[in-house]
């Protein structure tokens, strides 16, 4: 599983359907935006790709799409046609909280219904996002007031300050 970067990146391809003389498959494309290291998360965008190999897909009547993402709404749409040979039909942006130990993975799915055939074609897959630091862990030994002690700090980030 691939480790996201703040450019988008392939995440699933979808199976290669034809229908009459058009062939394609879908596409998942995933990036990350930013990190907030204090509130552990990240935000993070998911995008559906449609590739079409050769003829069309689409038609005169609206052809729905959905993409969603891991803790994110569905983003619902349509195209008129589906003429090009690769184009974004849509894409959702959302925030995701890390685990306790600062590690985290997205799923990513859309899927494109073609009316006019009766057939949908979908694509779903998943990625790592970097891990966020969590905090440093502190021990102590004889802790007594009036007595020598040991304080050891685990540093977790190179970028913390510790007090």
């Amino acid at each position: 599983m691939a480790v996201l970067t703040t450019s988008f990146q392939k995440i699933a391809t979808g199976a290669n359907t034809t229908v009459g003389s058009a062939r394609g498959y879908l596409e998942v494309w995933a990036k990350y935006n930013s990190q907030n290291v204090a509130n552990n998360t990240t935000n993070y965008t998911v995008e559906l790709r449609l590739v079409v190999t050769a003829g069309y897909f689409g038609n005169y009547q609206s052809t729905p799409y959905s993409v969603s993402g891991t803790g994110l709404t569905t983003k619902n749409g349509d195209i008129g046609s589906g003429s090009h040979r690769s184009q974004t039909l849509g894409s959702v942006t959302g925030n995701v909280t890390h685990n306790n130990d600062g590690t985290k993975s997205i799923t990513g799915s859309g899927s494109l219904n073609l009316t006019a055939w009766g057939i949908t074609l979908s694509a779903s897959g998943s990625a790592t996002l970097p891990t966020i630091p969590r905090a440093s862990t502190i021990t102590a030994t004889n802790a007594d007031i009036g007595s020598a002690t040991t304080i050891n700090i685990n540093i977790a980030s190179s970028t913390f300050t510790h007090t």
